[in-house]
């Protein structure tokens, strides 16, 4: 059965952590190593259930002032930014754009909120991981997308993503 089927649109605070389990539970499955093959292929998710939760979970995020609370929410969701830079990595390698693109709008959708860029971009790392995606794919305006989110509005973040001891990749 689907996620949206088991769903819908979620009416309280319960079936919403239902839909985003069930959605991140897609994500990461689709990033595991298949049995097989443990270097190469990742697990065999359909397309449609991979679509199908991108989907609703960029509903979800989709508007800054209805879903404002939301993208609060689904920042600070158990493993949910973790997966979903996963998930887009495993996209980068795999050539799956449709559905790298759509994970690359949750993401900067999630990352809006003041109060979630330094946990989006800082402490789960998503700004040295998609900078690095960057680096590899210049022609990606989406992944620069996230990357002016991440630091929008807030000069402290924007000095300590420059200042860290890491490497750090844009372009190159």
């Amino acid at each position: 059965m689907s996620v949206s089927a088991r769903h819908g649109a979620p009416s309280s605070s319960s079936s919403f952590s239902k839909v985003l389990s069930d959605c991140l539970d897609v994500l990461q499955n689709a990033c595991l190593p298949s049995d097989d093959d443990h270097r190469v292929r990742h697990r065999y998710i359909p397309e449609e259930a991979m679509d199908e939760a991108l989907r609703l979970l960029f509903r979800l995020s989709e508007h800054p002032t209805q879903h404002r609370n939301n993208r609060v929410v689904m920042a600070r969701y158990d493993e949910m930014v973790p997966i979903l830079l996963t998930f887009i990595q495993m996209c980068a390698t795999t050539y799956r754009e449709d559905e790298k693109s759509l994970a690359l709008l949750v993401l900067k959708n999630i990352s809006e909120p003041t109060e979630n860029k330094r946990l989006v971009a800082y402490i789960h790392r998503g700004a040295r991981i998609i900078g690095d995606l960057l680096s590899n794919d210049p022609s990606c305006y989406l992944m620069a997308l996230v990357l002016v989110s991440f630091t929008t509005t807030n000069d402290d973040l924007c000095n300590e993503l420059a200042t860290r001891e890491d490497d750090f990749n844009l372009v190159g």
